[in-house]
């Protein structure tokens, strides 16, 4: 199936066979595959594909939003004044757990689109407890991949 897309430097459509199209990199929205050159400016630029969402991602924000909001009111207005303030205790302290954990794999999320990042991960998650080895790794996670 032909697919196009545009041109990194010039923004021309660059149209190709994706019948051979192999991924050599990829983010949250689109597979990269090898450099081509633009028939446009005649300069290399990388082709891609929109990457395909999973329809529960393609929900808006603000239907989360509607949907959350009255479960949590419920949870709520269930509660006894002495469940809503362990529950609003335990709120807090979920929250501080994943900010403390979201902390310890910084490295490990900075560096989520390298190529290495199982070695990053491995890495942070034995030796991140050290000081050293938490430093290695964010180090690391922010160099380039070249």
């Amino acid at each position: 199936m032909v697919q196009s897309c545009k041109c990194s430097q010039c923004g021309g459509n660059i149209a190709f066979d994706d019948s051979d199209f192999y991924t050599l990199r990829h983010d949250y929205f689109k597979w990269y595959g090898p450099t081509v050159t633009c028939p446009h400016c005649a300069k290399p630029t990388e082709v891609f594909i929109k990457r395909p969402i999973h329809p529960i991602f393609n929900i808006k924000p603000v239907t989360w939003l509607l949907i959350a909001i009255p479960i949590a009111m419920i949870v709520l207005l269930m509660a006894s004044p002495d469940q809503f303030e362990n529950l609003i205790m335990s709120i807090f302290k979920l929250a501080l757990l994943a900010a403390v954990i979201a902390l310890y794999f910084l490295p490990t999320i900075i560096g989520s689109k390298k190529r290495n990042v199982s070695a990053i991960f491995i890495i942070n998650l034995f030796l991140g407890w050290t000081l050293v080895g938490w430093v290695l790794t964010l180090a690391w996670s922010t160099t380039d991949d070249k």
